[in-house]
């Protein structure tokens, strides 16, 4: 699966009356109930026409009670943004982290995009998050009010208690199953900040009820003017990195899988010349990307032929057979060990964020390898997922883009523990000073398994 993220739509929010007097704008044009309705029935009828494994973590019967109940409360205009906040609490039940609804760029005003990237900073932007266990926190203040100290605590912002801001985010997420960790995470990735404007819209003062301390105390944070943008390397990824621990151990990370020449095959054959005998693979914050580089990278992995996946479609159109032939190997033919394949220790780093083609890597490794996970369990599904080919569409009336998967990914054997993501094996829970301290808790255990069992020795 490779993931078409339109990122624009994150900075994008309710409402702001800035844009009311543009009558072109997204968030002021409004759809009768009749056209909305038209839309829900488009969505569902798709869904239940296509969709290969619609029930697989939802009932027909709630989810046709969800699509009807939605219908009957659209009695008033609604705006597109308003439209699709309460369309995704249907569509995020489904189970399937693959599923879109988005707004296309290319019809976007240029008064909207001046709203989102415009020279204005607003309160919610001047902090940085961190969520844990359902409690937010400032990673980092860049508001310029230097009695707000990182670590402390948030209660509430506009009196609105900050454990119902997270739930309000969390139910519009979609996600793999009944997993959390991915929407968690996903909002950890400063993703905090935009879905903050786009349910509840900017604001250009907002209070914050801040614990720090073991005290209680309200600060406002104002808008003021945009500093110098900085790259954000949460969505600028390269495909692999690697750093030699030592002569015989070494670390590799992979942020996506990208379609690109092969990155795996010089560095394995180094380390079969070199005799590495530990290997740290680090899929934190991989969110997916091309199959056949995932792929690739599991041949590296294996020492004997291995089926990745079996899989589950309904009817392709011709262009989307085109694009589901590349995944026969690993489906339909089974995939071949590398002539340089790694047999050494193998330390898998996971975390919510690892998702997709990521996530089914983590899950194969876990069953047909000697690798051991390390974190947290993944956003994607352990016993598989719904993407590869893709059904995509805009709605008739408010021109929403909407996309799902035709191939279902399924990973034997199943487990039962069903919607849940790939379980660690050593499972690690950070704090917030681990955060502050910018401690590695995976890879601090790993490097004290690797010395206690002796394994650079073997």
């Amino acid at each position: 699966m490779k993931h078409y993220y339109f990122i624009i739509l994150l900075f994008l929010s309710c409402c702001h009356t800035d844009n009311e007097k543009n009558n072109n704008s997204i968030f002021v044009k409004s759809f009768t109930p009749q056209q909305l309705k038209q839309d829900i029935d488009y969505v569902r009828n798709s869904l239940t026409k296509k969709h290969p494994h619609l029930y697989w973590y939802i009932s027909r019967s709630k989810l046709d009670y969800q699509f009807d109940s939605l219908k009957k409360t659209i009695n008033a205009p609604l705006t597109a943004p308003q439209f699709r906040h309460k369309l995704l609490h249907i569509l995020s039940s489904i189970g399937d982290g693959h599923i879109a609804l988005q707004f296309d760029n290319n019809k976007l005003s240029t008064e909207d995009m001046l709203f989102f990237s415009g020279s204005k900073e607003y309160p919610i932007q001047q902090l940085t998050y961190k969520i844990i266990k359902n409690r937010l926190y400032v990673l980092k203040n860049r508001s310029g009010n230097n009695t707000l100290s990182p670590g402390a605590e948030i209660l509430s912002i506009d009196n609105k208690p900050s454990f119902e801001i997270i739930k309000d985010f969390s139910d519009e997420w979609v996600s793999d199953g009944y997993n959390q960790t991915y929407k968690i995470g996903r909002l950890n990735l400063d993703d905090f900040p935009s879905r903050y404007y786009f349910t509840y819209g900017l604001k250009e003062n907002l209070t914050f009820t801040i614990k720090q301390h073991n005290d209680i105390k309200s600060y406002v944070l104002s808008v003021r003017n945009r500093p110098k943008p900085k790259r954000n390397d949460n969505w600028v990824t390269t495909s692999t990195s690697t750093m030699p621990l030592n002569d015989r151990a070494a670390y590799i990370k992979v942020s996506q899988f990208v379609n690109v020449s092969d990155p795996f095959s010089t560095f394995f054959a180094r380390a079969k010349k070199q005799g590495l005998k530990c290997l740290i693979l680090d899929l934190r914050d991989n969110l997916g990307g091309d199959y056949m580089q995932m792929v690739k990278l599991f041949e590296h992995l294996i020492n004997k032929p291995a089926f990745f996946c079996n899989i589950k479609v309904r009817e392709l159109d011709s262009t989307q057979k085109a694009i589901a032939k590349s995944m026969d190997y690993g489906t339909k033919v089974p995939i071949l060990p590398n002539r340089n394949h790694f047999d050494g220790k193998v330390y898998v780093i996971i975390n919510g964020p690892t998702f997709s083609a990521a996530a089914l890597l983590a899950a194969n490794l876990q069953v047909t390898s000697h690798a051991i996970l390390v974190g947290e369990e993944t956003g994607g599904g352990r016993n598989g997922c719904i993407a590869g080919v893709y059904q995509a569409s805009f709605l008739p009336n408010t021109k929403l883009f909407f996309r799902f998967g035709l191939y279902q990914f399924i990973v034997r054997p199943q487990v039962n523990q069903k919607g849940r993501g790939v379980m660690p094996d050593i499972p690690i829970v950070y704090t917030i000073k681990d955060y502050l301290s910018t401690r590695d808790l995976e890879r601090e255990w790993i490097d004290n398994d690797i010395k206690a069992k002796g394994v650079l020795k073997q």
